[in-house]
């Protein structure tokens, strides 16, 4: 079962970090003042995208590669493959991004 994001998803792809330190757990306003503070910023190109299908149906599987660049320990990280479990409803002519679970 997909876990709601909140709101929608405007670029291909979503930091995965989850706070200031491995192993150590912050409030979503920490890490986000902790991510301003080293300029994360992510940036990527979608791979490949897949509809669920039989008990999946509604959900997509996007994979995608990633790169994030920053300062501090977020400097010169390598590029790497990020696979995200999606859910989207039809609007009209358009689609919007309902859940976005980042699986790696």
């Amino acid at each position: 079962m997909l876990k709601p994001a909140g709101g929608l998803v405007g670029a291909c792809c979503s930091g995965g970090v989850t706070g200031a330190g491995a192993g150590r757990e912050t409030s979503p306003s920490a890490a986000a003042a902790a991510l301003a503070a080293e300029q994360v910023e992510n940036r990527g190109v979608v791979l490949a995208i897949t509809r669920g299908e039989g008990p999946a149906r509604g959900e997509w599987v996007v994979v995608t590669r990633e790169r994030t660049l920053g300062k501090g320990p977020y400097a010169g990280l390598p590029a790497t493959m990020h696979v995200t479990f999606a859910r989207v409803l039809r609007l009209g002519s358009a689609w919007r991004v309902a859940e976005w679970a980042p699986q790696s």
